[in-house]
């Protein structure tokens, strides 16, 4: 474990013991990670920041985005009295060379003038401890992929016969410009070890140094007055660039202008789609950063628009992930960025209709055709529709002739390595490829192929039989719970057997088979989350899976804590992570580097379905509420949600603790059976009116018609409502976190659990 005391350091809250962000441009092939030394790591070397007399390293573990959302990064580090105030962005220049911005403003908080000294330099990489490749914390080489999303090209390698120099204003790796600083340094060294000495020779030549060597050092040296403040600007284009026109480019672009540019382009990508506002700022802007990071794990590569889940260690194409945050574009108000993503996946459909994006592992075939079908129940695009049923009919022809073959007539077995990590007939790979089934049946209605679609339909529900066939003798096994697997003992680890409901209807919401399998799961849960690895790790975006069944299932308490659980385990700024973590363990998620793209997608979808939610025809606003967002003054503001429908909006105002009003804003395009309007858990409703006439509660649900305008309640905050928020939530987990380390520290067993839980 780690010293609870790192949570008592300034700023707002974050999981992580140590902090990995990620900045770029949307749609870039490459992007550059800061490290948890607050270092600059391009895979072609690494920026380093140093300060005072003795060049001390920092490791600022609190960072901030710009506005709470925006991929600027903010940090803070204090030595001797300066505080160093980081920020940091990437840019691509009108010629499109992508170019890191670095500006520090060094400021003396003391009552006397005090020395201070800002150096950077650079090196290959921190450690040797992958062979060369990489080091702790940092993604691997090589970083450039190719239009297929097979990252096998050659990255830059270490020589160690490198020439280092300086140019006027350029530290230059064997003649490219590495980083440029418009400041002139008040010392320029090629090796630190020159710091100390009388004579600086800095003339250009090889240092035969280790991969781990710093060089290139730049010192920013001088005495400031009280309150007094300097700032210095770094520039570090992704790739290193030669001399000349490229550099002078790099040197004129200013700091400000791209600041500003950076920001507005952002925002107006935000503002376009989906608004959600909370009175809680963590819950809103990790909605909007969320979008931001799966925008950044994007490459746009000649035609192709390639959904990668991060440009750090997931730097890779997956049709599952890739499915999922295609959804999330669609749901969320960016359908076109959704199209561009789902025209790349043709490409891993092979001759015999098979999608596959991984070796072995099947469940591709139902998140395609899935996905294809959400776009257009989304879109009512019939060209689109048409453009890939060519595609769809091969594909529920390997369907058909996979389960032909298979003695279970099921998705034939595999020997996966990869999230239910289990050999057999993996449960979840039928329950996607049903999925993909219904929605391919639609596609056919939309293309006008209605004996395609009844011969699907069909199809369907013969499928679906053998499948609960071979599923119940699983079943029968726990007391109704779905497994990962449908052969042996039926183990694996929890991933596609819990969605049984949730995107598809397989099984009711009511099912006892959901209901057991969500009390199965849920008991595994530890520090409020899923566990992976036999229980071993926590899981950050796993737990959705859940969350949007019980969503479906009409609870709005779990949903909840279910929220709140993700957001204490993301970090400060705004991200989340795949696995790693051991439960109640160090909080290092070692080189399983965050942002993820698939928490981030999950995150947005399931604060969409809390907020505005379809379900066999009808609309429901406001399934899960939150008691922090109740109370006089505040505000819960929803615009441009789509729906198969057309667009919601509303914004709930509270002019007192005993009242709300909801104005609606709906864009139909075709009218829901109806729209339902889930009441707080937490309060007592006295009374309800639909433009102004009183309307009728059950079940905690008001139905309203489709062209209301107005809903006024009458409310009471329950007595015994917990004080649930996102800032009692990282309350208790701090309490919770310094408990366990005491018990750790003395050596009770109650400290962990010592199986699931021991350090490495």
């Amino acid at each position: 474990m780690v010293n609870p005391d790192i949570d008592q350091q300034r700023g707002p809250f974050s999981y992580y013991s140590q902090s990995v962000d990620e900045i770029g441009v949307m749609d870039a092939p490459l992007a550059t990670e800061i490290t948890p030394a607050g270092s600059l790591y391009t895979g072609y070397g690494e920026l380093v920041f140093l300060t005072g007399p003795m060049m001390t390293p920092i490791a600022p573990r609190i960072r901030t985005l710009e506005k709470g959302y925006l991929p600027i990064v903010h940090f803070s580090h204090t030595q001797d009295g300066i505080e160093y105030d980081f920020t940091m962005f990437t840019a691509k220049l009108d010629d499109g060379t992508l170019v890191n911005f670095v500006r520090v403003v060094e400021k003396n908080r003391t009552n006397l003038p005090t020395r201070a000294v800002l150096t950077a330099g650079t090196r290959y990489q921190n450690d040797t401890a992958n062979g060369g490749g990489t080091g702790e914390h940092r993604f691997t080489r090589p970083v450039e992929p190719d239009h297929l999303g097979d990252y096998s090209q050659p990255g830059v390698k270490f020589n160690p016969d490198w020439i280092y120099g300086f140019s006027d204003h350029a530290f230059l790796l064997s003649g490219l410009a590495f980083y440029l600083f418009s400041d002139r340094p008040d010392q320029e060294m090629l090796t630190p070890k020159q710091y100390y000495n009388i004579q600086v020779d800095n003339t250009p030549r090889e240092l035969h140094v280790f991969p781990t060597s710093l060089v290139g050092m730049a010192s920013y040296n001088s005495i400031l007055a009280p309150g007094a403040e300097r700032t210095i600007t770094f520039r570090m284009p992704v790739i290193p660039v030669a001399q000349g026109a490229e550099t002078e480019k790099i040197l004129n672009a200013s700091y400000d202008d791209e600041l500003a540019s950076t920001i507005s382009n952002w925002e107006q990508i935000l503002n376009a789609g989906m608004q959600i506002d909370v009175p809680e700022a963590k819950v809103s802007n990790t909605f909007r950063a969320s979008l931001v990071y799966d925008l950044l794990a994007r490459d746009h590569i000649g035609d192709d628009y390639i959904q990668t889940v991060n440009k750090l260690q997931y730097h890779a194409f997956w049709l599952r992930d890739a499915s999922d945050i295609a959804d999330m574009y669609d749901l969320t108000g960016y359908s076109h960025y959704a199209a561009q993503v789902l025209d790349f996946f043709a490409r891993f459909q092979r001759p015999d209709g098979q999608f596959l994006s991984q070796p072995g592992q099947f469940d591709a075939q139902g998140e395609v055709l899935w996905a294809y079908g959400e776009h257009y129940r989304m879109t009512h695009d019939p060209a689109f529709a048409r453009r890939v049923f060519p595609s769809v009919e091969r594909a529920v022809e390997w369907i058909e002739a996979a389960r032909g073959a298979d003695p279970l007539h099921v998705i034939p077995p595999s020997d996966v390595r990869d999230n239910e990590y289990v050999s057999g007939h993996v449960t979840g790979y039928n329950l996607l490829a049903l999925d993909g089934l219904e929605n391919a049946a639609m596609l056919a209605d939309a293309v006008g192929e209605p004996a395609k679609a009844a011969e699907y339909r069909a199809d369907y529900d013969a499928y679906r039989k053998d499948f609960v066939k071979a599923l119940d003798r699983c079943t029968a096994i726990d007391g109704g719970y779905i497994p990962p697997s449908l052969d042996g003992d039926c183990g694996g680890q929890d991933w596609g057997n819990l969605l049984g409901t949730y995107p598809g209807h397989v099984f009711a919401a009511n099912d006892p088979l959901i209901a057991a399998t969500l009390k199965k799961v849920q008991s595994k849960y530890a520090e409020g989350l899923t566990t992976y690895g036999t229980g071993r790790y926590v899981h950050d975006y796993l737990i959705f899976k859940n969350t949007l069944t019980e969503i479906e299932r009409g609870d709005q308490k779990q949903p909840l804590d279910d929220l709140y659980a993700t957001l204490v385990h993301t970090s400060s700024t705004q991200e989340g992570f795949e696995f790693a973590i051991r439960v109640w363990g160090d909080r290092d998620f070692a080189d399983n580097l965050p942002p993820h793209g698939w928490f981030a997608a999950e995150y947005r979808i399931a604060l969409r379905d809390m907020m505005v939610r379809e379900d066999e025809g009808d609309v429901h606003l406001l399934s899960v509420m939150s008691p922090a967002w109740m109370g006089a003054g505040k505000t819960i503001r929803v615009e441009r949600a789509p729906t198969q429908f057309g667009e919601v909006g509303f914004t709930m105002t509270q002019a007192d603790d005993h009242s709300a009003d909801i104005r609606l804003d709906m864009q139909w395009r075709k009218t829901p059976k109806s729209i339902y309007l889930h009441l707080p858990w937490f309060a007592d409703v006295s009374g309800v009116w639909v433009d102004g006439k009183p309307a009728t509660q059950k079940n905690g649900l008001v139905q309203i018609p489709p062209d209301a305008r107005e809903v006024r309640l009458k409310w009471t905050r329950r007595a015994d409502a917990p004080d649930w928020s996102y800032d009692e939530a990282v309350r208790r987990f701090k309490e919770e976190y310094r408990q366990h380390y005491y018990a750790y520290m003395h050596g009770e067993a109650g400290g962990q659990n010592a199986d699931a839980a021991t350090p490495q």
